[in-house]
């Protein structure tokens, strides 16, 4: 609801008329979409945060992923991609109760598990197949973005980026 918006735009403090702005202007009015954007925006920067200062201290490449697939089930439209969505993907477990998996789900447990695989085997996510996953470096902050299909994008627009720096000091 408005009240926990407003409660949760509050709690950027000295950046809150900026945190209002931003969210305002992503061109929607629905309160639920602009709640969720703003539970998936704070973990985002914050991993973005993670991995910008592990950089200066690793000679190992950084893969990020944001699982985005959403399970089938009675709830899915609730619960949305959750954290440790992945695992059944990843283990190419899709059986459960009240649970419908598709071809999609298939090819989505094809591209997880082969990432994971690989990247067990090598250190790379990367494999014959499967699209190019890139590391993560500090000028375009991308990550690899998980729904019915696989491919790059940033962490978040900049701006988002910039707000939480300067609230959270990331």
């Amino acid at each position: 609801n408005q009240a926990d918006i407003d409660r949760q735009i509050a709690e950027f403090g000295p950046v809150a008329a900026r945190a209002r702005a931003l969210y305002a202007s992503t061109g929607t009015s629905n309160i639920q979409q602009v709640g969720y954007q703003l539970a998936r925006d704070r973990p985002l920067a914050s991993l973005n945060g993670w991995a910008t200062r592990r950089l200066l201290n690793t000679q190992s490449p950084i893969y990020l992923y944001n699982f985005t697939h959403i399970q089938p089930g009675p709830r899915s439209a609730q619960y949305r991609a959750f954290h440790t969505g992945e695992v059944p993907y990843l283990f190419q477990n899709l059986n459960g109760p009240n649970r419908v998996f598709t071809a999609e789900d298939q090819q989505v447990m094809k591209l997880v598990s082969g990432y994971w695989l690989n990247f067990i085997r090598t250190g790379n996510p990367n494999g014959a197949g499967l699209p190019q996953w890139p590391a993560f470096n500090t000028t375009s902050q991308q990550m690899m973005q998980i729904g019915s299909t696989a491919s790059p994008g940033r962490i978040l627009p900049q701006e988002k980026i910039d707000l939480y720096e300067a609230r959270y000091k990331l």
